[in-house]
Formats: C-alpha cells, sequence, structure tokens
C-alpha cells in the first residue's frame, strides 16, 4: 500500500502541473486505485511479464533483484540467453571482451534485446547478475566485458563515437 498522496508513477502520463488560471491540472488518467491495471488493461503494451507477487514488492519497497533478473529472463528469453551466453564465454575465455553480431532471427527477439539493453534497470540487472559489463552498438551487436573494463581503453574504445561510426553498414539503416 502506498503513502496516503502518493500514486504510482504509472498512474500519470505527466505530472500536475499548476498554471496561473486554473490552479492544478488533472493527470491524464484517473488516480489510482480507479486507474485500470496494466496487466489487465489489454490496450497496454508492457516488455515484462510481471507477476503479481513481484508487483506487491514493487508497491511495498524494495524489490529483490533475483526476482526481477528471474522476470527478465522468463520475459525476455532471448535478450536473457544471448547475454547468459556472452557472459559465460567471457568466464572461459581469455579475451578483453566477447561479442555478438548477428542479427536476431525476428523482429520479436530484436525488440527483446533493445528492450533488455534500453533499460537502465534491466541493463544494470543483468550487469550485477553476471558480473559483466554490457555494450551496444547498432541494432544487435552486443558485447560483454569483465566488471573491472568499465572505463578502460578497450571498454572506452569500443563505446566510443568512433567505433559506433566505423560499425555501420547500409544494412543496418531500418534494423
Amino acid at each position: 500500500m502506498l503513502p496516503p498522496g502518493l500514486t504510482r508513477p504509472r498512474d500519470r502520463i505527466s505530472p500536475p502541473r499548476s498554471t496561473p488560471d486554473s490552479g492544478t491540472v488533472p493527470p491524464c488518467r484517473p488516480s489510482w486505485p480507479d486507474a485500470p491495471h496494466p496487466r489487465t488493461d489489454r490496450t497496454s503494451l508492457m516488455s515484462l511479464d510481471v507477476s503479481p507477487r513481484l508487483l506487491a514488492q514493487a508497491e511495498n519497497g524494495a524489490v529483490r533483484e533475483e526476482d526481477f533478473v528471474e522476470t527478465v529472463r522468463t520475459s525476455l528469453p532471448y535478450a536473457y540467453d544471448l547475454i547468459a551466453r556472452l557472459a559465460s564465454e567471457l568466464r572461459t575465455g581469455n579475451a578483453e571482451f566477447v561479442d555478438d553480431q548477428t542479427p536476431p532471427p525476428s523482429e520479436r527477439e530484436r525488440g527483446q534485446l533493445l528492450r533488455a539493453l534500453s533499460s537502465d534497470a534491466i541493463r544494470g540487472s543483468l550487469e550485477r547478475h553476471f558480473g559483466i559489463v554490457l555494450a551496444f552498438q547498432n541494432c544487435h551487436r552486443v558485447a560483454a566485458f569483465h566488471g573491472e573494463a568499465r572505463g578502460g581503453e578497450v571498454h572506452t574504445r569500443f563505446t566510443s563515437a568512433r567505433a559506433q561510426i566505423l560499425n555501420q553498414s547500409p544494412d543496418l539503416r531500418d534494423c
């Protein structure tokens, strides 16, 4: 249960704002508890399949990272498995980093990869879970670095604007 006066961030598209004429503008969506829950509102799109138990954790405070990672694993299996494989290859090899440049088999898998790597919460949880640093170029080039590599020479070179430019291809224009 949230403290009185607090609403969930997803209950508003934008925060209320004051105007000289009207005072506070109401939120675009109704306040909780009247707002439809995204899990039951079929018009809402979600990137993760959040269980009622995990949702309750979030409503009551801290979320256990293991539970969040498990939700990512089951919701975004292509992205999770790719990152898990890269982490395993990194641990068992001698390379400074490993990467995968294979285009995902479909737009569904590409979407999973983009959602996993563009969300700070998801990406950070996966990095902590596997003890790696992730880097991403274009639509699908994912790299895994050792945890201590962040900001080092090889990581900085891989994540530079120069590397991004040199990694361009007409084939990736509309990915």
